[in-house]
């Protein structure tokens, strides 16, 4: 747990030096976007750090094209 809180630490320290003085040049709209980007990236590292269950981007994918997906392998293990 300890090596991934570093982990996290140095990544989002790293994210603002190197954003933080374009960000200041930027208008409003492209910090709102960067904002939104960033609270994705906070909440799927924070399922990374509890290593919790909570919904992800896997959750998404299998959600928009899970079906798609058994039905193509079906096809193939079908006429194979």
């Amino acid at each position: 747990m300890t090596e991934k809180i570093t982990l996290l630490i140095i990544l989002y320290t790293a994210f603002l030096i190197v954003d933080l003085p374009i960000l200041k040049k930027q208008q409003m709209r492209e910090r709102m976007y960067y904002m939104i980007a960033m609270f994705i990236t906070f909440y799927l590292a924070l399922c990374y750090l509890l290593d919790t269950k909570w919904p992800n981007l896997n959750s998404l994918l299998d959600l928009i094209f899970g079906n798609t997906a058994k039905q193509i392998v079906a096809f193939f293990k079908d006429s194979g």
